[in-house]
């Protein structure tokens, strides 16, 4: 008898334990921030020509992008506004580069873009559409946006270069306070 009600008492303990923290993500109010825009702007560095290099992995965190903004929560989900102020440009400064077999990895996922001419090349296109919306997806599960790329220079690459990709993401985020 004492040990039914001693399974009875832990029963019960286990069950308001469940019921009391299942209970505290539905006193949060859910609140959109809209039309929210990040830049996050990643150097791709310097290189010797000819040599595949792989880039230092570069990552910052979603509450960093969107500092600007007046949110006081927790990031539930977000929606990508597919619009021209959605961008994701390779450029350098000074031209005639090519970056050959590039690959940008952003949140491990892996888009490889074959031969680049670096022109202000825009990759947020209808080719790339996808997989921009899987890494923002990810990015918004994760609550960080990680980046690095490979590729083989067609020249030399310095400092002056200033060899970059810019990222500038229009978005809607639901989060809870």
């Amino acid at each position: 008898m004492r040990t039914i009600k001693g399974i009875s008492k832990l029963f019960l303990l286990f069950c308001i334990i469940t019921l009391t923290s299942c209970g505290k993500d539905d006193d949060r109010q859910e609140f959109t921030l809209k039309d929210a825009v990040f830049e996050y702007t990643y150097d791709l560095g310097v290189a010797n020509k000819g040599g595949q290099i792989t880039t230092p992995e570069s990552s910052i965190t979603l509450d960093a992008l969107l500092v600007e903004y007046p949110y006081n929560g927790t990031i539930k989900s977000g929606k990508l506004n597919l619009t021209s102020e959605t961008s994701i440009i390779v450029s350098a400064k000074n031209s005639n580069l090519e970056l050959k077999n590039f690959t940008l990895t952003v949140n491990k996922m892996n888009l490889n873009l074959g031969n680049l001419t670096v022109d202000n090349t825009e990759l947020y296109n209808s080719d790339n559409l996808d997989y921009v919306k899987k890494f923002f997806n990810r990015m918004v599960s994760e609550k960080k946006l990680t980046i690095s790329s490979t590729f083989t220079p067609s020249r030399k690459i310095t400092d002056e270069d200033e060899l970059t990709i810019k990222f500038v993401i229009k978005a809607d985020y639901i989060y809870l306070q």
